[in-house]
């Protein structure tokens, strides 16, 4: 379970770069990221099974993102409220995991403290992997969604390359980094979430442990 959900955490960092590097150049930071219309959702096709994308709005704490996978360790779907975008993966305010049919669970603000303490200073999700972003050219590219006219970006200290194209949700139409590769499958719109349930709050020994006092 904890590595499903390490591979949740790491594969929506490599996705938020996408966005970021649509805005590349020198006044990356001045632009900042866009995020999709409320409801927009991005599939794609990864080394370990199939994941979608969803933004679901904004909100009072900030903007709740989605993202859900389906694998060979099973399926997963987790949602983060972060106060802005872009972010940084030590500013996520609240984090909801649910595993396949299991209830979802809350990740109280202690173990969020925790995983806030153990993230890097710089995610990919960052305005500075934006600035790290450089342009290789405009390239056609065909995936299992079809053929789009994408803009080709590399994060040279990363080993990222990045395709994107505007009228895609998120941005990203091919990712690949040195152990992962993400082709997009299908996007669309109306996306709605996919926790079912009222969330619980999760016991400090993670998704698997058991509650306190039990």
């Amino acid at each position: 379970m904890r590595r499903a959900s390490l591979f949740t955490l790491a594969t929506l960092a490599l996705l938020g770069s996408a966005p970021l590097a649509a805005q590349a150049g020198n006044s990356c930071a001045a632009r900042g990221a866009k995020l999709p219309a409320a409801g927009a959702w991005s599939e794609y096709k990864t080394n370990e099974g199939t994941m979608r994308m969803l933004y679901l709005g904004k909100e009072t704490g900030g903007e709740r993102l989605e993202l859900s996978v389906d694998g060979s360790r099973g399926a997963m779907v987790m949602q983060m409220v972060v106060p802005s975008y872009p972010y940084e993966m030590t500013d996520v305010k609240e984090m909801v995991m649910q595993r396949g049919t299991d209830a979802p669970m809350r990740m109280p603000e202690q173990m969020l403290a925790m995983m806030r303490s153990r993230m890097p200073n710089a995610s990919s999700v960052s305005e500075e992997s934006c600035r790290r972003m450089t342009e290789v050219g405009k390239e056609r590219i065909t995936v299992p969604a079809g053929t789009f006219q994408t803009t080709h970006y590399r994060d040279s200290t990363g080993g990222t390359d990045v395709w994107v194209a505007a009228s895609v949700p998120f941005g990203a139409v091919k990712v690949v980094s040195r152990n992962q590769t993400l082709e997009l499958t299908a996007n669309g719109t109306g996306g709605t979430t996919k926790i079912t349930g009222t969330p619980q709050d999760m016991p400090m020994g993670g998704p698997g442990g058991r509650p306190r006092g039990k």
